[in-house]
């Protein structure tokens, strides 16, 4: 079993643009960032999207558990 790097992060505390790619830094391969409330505060979590989304090493998807789990896993 190969050890990753995961980290979490909550709507209220979304990174700014600024803030990356210290994140993704960090993140070992394999490794996973969560963002909750990803459909239930769309608005909030749309510039981290956008930037996960840019990140061609990152997988995202969205996942439709509670309010919602934006999740990026590092290939």
């Amino acid at each position: 079993m190969s050890s990753c790097m995961q980290g979490c992060l909550a709507t209220r505390a979304v990174p700014a643009p600024s803030w990356w790619p210290h994140p993704y830094r960090v993140l070992s391969q394999g490794g996973l960032l969560v963002a909750d409330n990803a459909l239930s505060h769309p608005e909030e979590i749309a510039p981290l999207r956008e930037l996960l989304l840019r990140e061609p090493r990152l997988t995202c998807t969205t996942i439709n558990v509670g309010k919602g789990e934006l999740v990026a896993l590092r290939r």
